[in-house]
């Protein structure tokens, strides 16, 4: 329950303002150019647990429109989804290292003006679900999903290049910089706490880095 509260805030505290209607962005060379489509019919956003993500792949929000063509259009070509006000990003189109995300949409800030901030399954947790589902299967896969469910980071995606990077820890005291404060705050943060969204994504607002 703590888990799931901490990712409806980290959706929340991306929602400013009036509320516009739902649009979506098809790719990166449309999103750069601020290129959106309104999406038919009331738009829902279906939350998936985190166990189901790390299994199954892909991040933690469904689409949904009631209409078919549409909902198979954001499934499986748009990459960026307005809901809310709140930004989503299609994980099918990302990768990390190599290692696909899986299905699905992402809670996603705008970082930095030019680069993109969401929140996914770490990649060890989906390198270690694909493993066991294969030596072990379904009970395997089920297990460490389950025991990884807490396993989330935060990822920088740069448009122009396609690339996504995960941010760990030096990533994020490079990216806070002389900012005391914040690196005291690290510090004093408990280390298997350190990279999740619910401490990044507040350190990286104060810092400036997170519109």
């Amino acid at each position: 329950m703590k888990q799931l509260i901490t990712l409806i805030c980290f959706v929340m505290m991306a929602a400013t303002g009036k509320a516009q209607p739902s649009r979506y962005c098809m790719n990166a060379a449309d999103y750069l150019n601020d290129i959106w489509h309104p999406t038919p019919g009331v738009l829902q956003m279906k939350h998936r647990s985190k166990g189901q993500a790390i299994w199954f792949g892909g991040a933690t929000y469904r689409p949904y429109s009631g209409h078919k063509p549409t909902d198979k259009l954001l499934k499986k070509q748009a990459l960026f989804i307005v809901h809310h006000d709140s930004l989503y990003i299609n994980c099918r189109h990302l990768n990390c290292q190599g290692i696909k995300f899986g299905n699905w949409y992402a809670p996603a800030f705008v970082f930095d003006r030019d680069y993109v901030l969401f929140a996914a399954p770490s990649i060890k947790s989906r390198q270690d679900a694909t493993m066991a589902g294969f030596f072990f299967g379904i009970a395997g896969a089920a297990t460490v999903a389950l025991s990884s469910s807490n396993d989330f980071c935060c990822y920088i995606y740069n448009p122009s290049t396609g690339l996504s990077e995960l941010i760990d820890e030096p990533i994020l005291r490079r990216l806070i910089g002389e900012r005391v404060d914040l690196q005291d705050a690290l510090d004093q943060t408990e280390l298997k706490h350190r990279l999740l969204p619910e401490t990044v994504l507040p350190m990286l607002r104060k810092a400036g880095l997170v519109e």
